[in-house]
């Protein structure tokens, strides 16, 4: 018997992935993108700027016009008053009053500082006319001769308001008036050589303030130089000072507050950068170190203490009130040749150690070329001086004391004692 096998059934065919049908989306699903303004559009952008501009166009010009009204006229305006303060200057002699010591003398000369700030003028005539004027402080030197002290009134300052800060600085010393017209000579024509003197540390950092219990003062010095002037010679030291005021005042404090959080005196854009620069590259290459708790590596250092007192004398000199000050020298002889510039160039070079008492540990006067030291001296023009306090100025400017014997060229003879045998 045969049996047949039946056929194997077919396979299920594979199921056929469905394809997606692509449906463009709704308008309201598309992204937001910018479009581009027409033309007419630009047209109506400029056309509003346009009217805009045209609105505003009288204030503008008012501004602009007014702006450079102001630039072209104030160095006009202020050089019109150097003009007028030089034109209508006076000088005054001042005598010391009789019996005074270096510690009057001194405290005298901080009283007449701090009194004469006030002589600055307000902020709108800055601004029109330059800086404050100046006040001259002049001492001349010639043989056989105390110093004489005279000082230097621009136009601009009652003169009458220097005389009675004198007197009440200073009481029993006499303010004279030089006669109108006579003239004001400075120094002979001959042989003449100078020179300026400035701080060499900047202007943060105080000078010494000489003491004159301990007989320190500066021109105790010049009156012994004056005893060893010849008939031909003659020695002039100019001081010219007026009060720091807005911007620039602002200025060394705001300097100073930089110093005093850690910060450089004069910030730099360009500085900075590279500093900030320098510093990530470091913070990058070095690696961080590891904090610990433990006090083996001893203590954690302490402040500065020459730091510290730097801070402290920077903060004493900006409590007082600040002067700009210009502190020139020269000395002259009427004779020529080369022995006359040689000693014209000792006596200058001794004028300038008169204020080597000045000099400390935190700052120093450094003596600086002055060409055309007669022209220079004459003139009296400030452009731009140091700054110094009050109390700075005083020890540069002041009445000279009365120390009978040094202004003489010799000694005094006396007799001799009686006990001594004669030979």
């Amino acid at each position: 018997m045969t049996t047949t096998t039946p056929p194997p059934s077919p396979l299920p065919n594979p199921p056929v992935p469905s394809v997606p049908v692509y449906e463009p989306p709704e308008p309201s699903d598309l992204p937001s993108l910018p479009r581009l303004p027409g033309f007419g559009e630009l047209a109506d952008t400029g056309h509003a700027w346009v009217e805009t501009v045209l609105a505003h166009a009288p204030a503008a010009v008012a501004i602009t016009t007014a702006m450079g009204a102001v630039l072209l006229v104030r160095p006009m305006l202020a050089r019109r008053a150097r003009g007028a303060r030089h034109a209508g200057a006076r000088m005054v002699t001042v005598l010391a009053p009789a019996g005074l010591d270096p510690v009057d003398a001194l405290a005298g000369g901080l009283r007449l500082w701090r009194d004469l700030t006030g002589t600055a003028p307000p902020a709108w005539r800055r601004a029109l006319f330059g800086p404050p004027p100046h006040l001259g402080v002049e001492y001349r030197l010639t043989a056989g001769a105390e110093p004489a002290v005279r000082v230097w009134i621009p136009g601009e300052i009652d003169t009458h308001r220097v005389a009675s800060a004198i007197r009440a600085a200073w009481p029993g010393a006499q303010a004279i008036p030089d006669p109108p017209g006579q003239p004001d000579t400075t120094l002979p024509a001959g042989t003449i050589t100078g020179g300026m003197v400035r701080p060499v540390r900047g202007a943060l950092l105080p000078l010494r303030l000489p003491d004159p219990r301990a007989g320190e003062d500066p021109l105790r010095a010049l009156e012994a130089l004056a005893g060893t002037l010849r008939a031909s010679e003659h020695v002039m030291v100019q001081i010219l000072a007026r009060p720091v005021v807005g911007r620039r005042l602002r200025r060394y404090r705001a300097a100073l507050a930089r110093i005093q959080a850690g910060r450089p005196a004069r910030p730099s854009l360009a500085l900075g950068a590279v500093t900030g620069l320098v510093r990530a590259a470091l913070a990058l290459l070095t690696p961080a170190r590891r904090t610990t708790t433990s006090h083996h590596y001893g203590r954690r250092p302490g402040p500065d203490p020459l730091r510290t007192e730097r801070l402290a004398a920077m903060r004493r000199k900006a409590d007082e009130p600040m002067w700009e000050v210009a502190l020139r020298y020269a000395a002259a002889t009427t004779n020529t040749g080369r022995g006359a510039r040689d000693r014209v160039r000792g006596l200058a070079d001794a004028t300038f150690a008169c204020f080597a008492l000045l000099s400390g540990p935190h700052n120093a006067l450094a003596r600086h070329r002055l060409p055309h030291p007669s022209r220079a001296l004459s003139a009296r023009a400030m452009r731009r001086g140091a700054l110094l306090s009050a109390t700075e100025l005083a020890a540069l400017a002041h009445l000279p004391s009365r120390t009978p014997g040094l202004g003489e060229p010799t000694a005094r003879r006396i007799p001799a004692p009686p006990d001594i045998p004669e030979p």
